[in-house]
C-alpha cells in the first residue's frame, strides 16, 4: 500500500482542492477492502469520486472519476454523511492518516503498518461507523496525535545525498514512478540508483501509474512461475522417457535369440506335442538348452509365437530409434525456453493472455482413472482399484470400446476408446492397450504376458460379485510385453 505520512500530506493538499464545498452524495463499497466517495459540487458537470483502497499490495487514496457503482455485490456505506458537505481535507503528521471533514464527523481513512487498514467515521473522536468490523470498534475513542516523520529506508538513503530530503518531500510539485532491479517505488523524488519510468505533476496520475505498472509487473511473475513449471515438467518427463529408451536399447535387441529358438523348435522330433511348459534340447553349438513353451500350445504353436517376439522385439527398436531422435530434440528445445525465460521477466497483455491459454490447456482436470493418450484418436483409460475398476468398465465404458484384462491376473481393468467404434482398432493400437493392461497386473515383471480383450458389451458382472469381478461372453487372447508408452 502506498501511505507514507509525506505522501499523505500531497493526497490531503490535492483533494482538498478538489473535494471541499462539494458535497458527498454516495459511499459504497464494491471492491473488497475499497470504500469509494463520490463528491457532486453544484458548479461542476462531473462528480470527483475518491477511492480509498485498503489493498496490502495494491492499495492507496486515488481519484478514479472512471469508475461506475457495479449493478450488483455494491454496498452503500457511512449513511450519517451522505448530503454533507466536505469542508477539508488533512492529514495527521508523522502518521497514516487522511481525515474528510464534515461540519462535526471526520471520515477516517486509517492506513496504519501492522494492521488491517480501515475507514471509520467519528464524532467527538469516538467511532459511530466503521467500513470494517463495525460491531467491536462502535463506541471506541480514536485519538490522534502527531509525530516525528519516519522516513523509511528508501528517502533515508537518500539523505546521503541530499540535505533535507522532508523539505525536499514536502516542496515537491512532481511526482515520479521509480524502478530499479524488477521493483516499482512511488516517489516524491527522483532517488539515486532508481530509473525515472513516469513523471508528472498530477499526484493521482502517479499513484495509479505506480499501482498500475505493479500489477502488471505481478501478472508476469506469475505468468512466469506458470511457464516455467510447465517446462521443468516437460523436461522432467522428455529426461525420464530418454533414459528409460536409451536402456531399452542399450539391452539390445531379443529378436535374434527368439528367432534362433522358434527355429529349434520347428526341428523338434514331435511337433505336435502339448501339456509340457518346458523342452529339453539341443541348440546348434550342441549345448543342451531349455526352452519354455506355453502348455496349452503345440511345439510348432509356440515356434511361431517365438518367431512372433522376435517380430515385435525388431520392431520396438525400430521404434525406439525413431522417437529417441525426437525426443531429444525436443529436450533440447525445452532447454532453450527454460534458458530463454530466465531472462525474461516482461509480456504484453496479448502475450500473457496466449501463454495463459497454453498452461491452462496443459492443465486438465484429473480423470478418476489413469488417462494414456496413444495417438491417432485412441486413448486408454485405467482402473486404478477394484471399485474403480467397476465404475470404468460398468459405467463409463461405452458398449463399443474395447476391455483388456491380464490373464488369469490381478490387475486393473483397461479400456481403450477411439475410432468409428464400429471397426476393430489397429492391431498396434490393440498391442499397446494390453502392454499397458499386463503393466497394471501382476504380471508386470514378467517378460510376456497374455492378456484378454473383447468389446465391453461382451463383459457383464455378476449379481453378488465383488468388486472388480466380471464374466466374458467372448474374448481374445493378445501375448504382450508389460510396458507404458514412451512419450516423446
Amino acid at each position: 500500500m502506498i501511505r507514507h505520512a509525506l505522501t499523505l500530506e500531497h493526497v490531503a493538499r490535492a483533494l482538498s482542492a478538489r473535494c471541499c464545498g462539494c458535497v458527498l452524495t454516495e459511499a459504497w463499497t464494491q471492491l473488497k477492502g475499497a470504500c469509494l466517495l463520490r463528491f457532486e459540487h453544484s458548479d461542476r458537470d462531473e462528480p470527483t469520486i475518491v477511492c480509498i483502497d485498503t489493498d496490502k499490495d495494491f492499495g492507496a487514496v486515488t481519484v478514479r472519476n472512471n469508475i461506475q457503482r457495479a449493478r450488483r455485490n455494491s454496498f452503500d456505506l457511512f449513511h450519517k454523511i451522505i448530503g454533507l458537505q466536505c469542508t477539508a481535507v488533512s492529514s495527521i503528521s508523522g502518521d497514516r492518516v487522511l481525515i474528510f471533514h464534515f461540519d462535526d464527523v471526520q471520515l477516517c481513512a486509517m492506513l496504519f503498518t501492522g494492521v488491517r487498514a480501515n475507514v471509520v467515521l467519528l464524532h467527538n473522536n469516538i467511532v459511530i461507523d466503521a467500513m470494517h468490523g463495525k460491531k467491536l470498534l462502535l463506541e471506541t475513542r480514536v485519538d490522534f496525535t502527531e509525530s516525528p516523520i519516519v522516513l523509511g529506508r528508501h528517502y533515508t538513503k537518500e539523505t546521503e545525498f541530499r540535505s533535507d530530503v522532508i523539505q525536499d518531500c514536502r516542496h515537491s510539485e512532481e511526482y515520479f514512478v521509480l524502478e530499479s532491479g524488477g521493483a516499482l517505488l512511488f516517489s516524491l523524488l527522483p532517488l539515486q540508483g532508481w530509473t525515472v519510468v513516469h513523471r508528472t505533476p498530477d499526484i493521482f496520475e502517479a499513484l495509479e501509474q505506480t499501482i498500475a505498472r505493479r500489477r502488471n509487473l505481478t501478472k508476469n511473475q506469475v505468468v512466469h512461475a506458470l511457464i516455467n513449471k510447465s517446462l521443468i515438467r516437460d523436461r522432467l518427463k522428455l529426461e525420464r522417457s530418454i533414459v528409460a529408451m536409451k536402456r531399452e536399447l542399450e539391452s539390445g535387441s531379443k529378436a535374434d535369440e527368439q528367432r534362433r529358438i522358434g527355429q529349434l523348435l520347428l526341428s523338434y522330433e514331435n511337433p505336435g506335442q502339448t501339456g509340457a511348459d518346458s523342452i529339453s534340447m539341443t541348440d546348434w553349438n550342441d549345448e543342451a538348452i531349455i526352452v519354455e513353451i506355453d502348455p496349452n500350445k503345440t511345439v510348432i504353436e509356440n515356434a511361431q509365437m517365438y518367431f512372433e517376439k522376435a517380430r515385435r522385439s525388431e520392431a520396438a527398436v525400430k521404434d525406439l530409434q525413431r522417437r529417441l531422435p525426437a525426443a531429444e530434440k525436443r529436450l533440447e528445445e525445452v532447454c532453450t525456453e527454460i534458458e530463454r525465460l530466465e531472462h525474461t521477466s516482461e509480456f504484453s497483455a496479448r502475450e500473457r493472455m496466449n501463454i495463459e491459454k497454453e498452461v491452462t490447456s496443459k492443465q486438465k482436470p484429473e480423470s478418476p482413472y489413469r488417462v494414456f493418450e496413444l495417438g491417432e484418436g485412441y486413448t486408454v483409460y485405467v482402473g486404478r482399484n477394484a471399485a474403480n475398476n467397476d465404475e470404468l468398465t460398468m459405467r463409463f465404458a461405452k458398449q463399443n470400446d474395447w476391455w483388456f484384462h491380464a490373464r488369469a491376473e490381478s490387475g486393473s481393468h483397461v479400456v481403450l476408446r477411439g475410432g468409428t467404434g464400429r471397426e476393430k482398432p489397429p492391431k498396434r493400437m490393440l498391442e499397446k492397450a494390453a502392454e499397458i493392461a499386463a503393466w497394471y497386473s501382476g504380471s508386470r515383471n514378467a517378460s510376456w504376458t497374455p492378456v484378454v480383450y473383447t468389446q465391453r458389451k461382451y463383459v457383464r458382472k455378476p449379481k453378488g460379485a465383488n468388486a472388480g469381478a466380471v464374466v466374458l461372453d467372448r474374448e481374445e487372447v493378445i501375448m504382450v510385453k508389460p510396458g507404458l508408452p514412451v512419450t516423446s
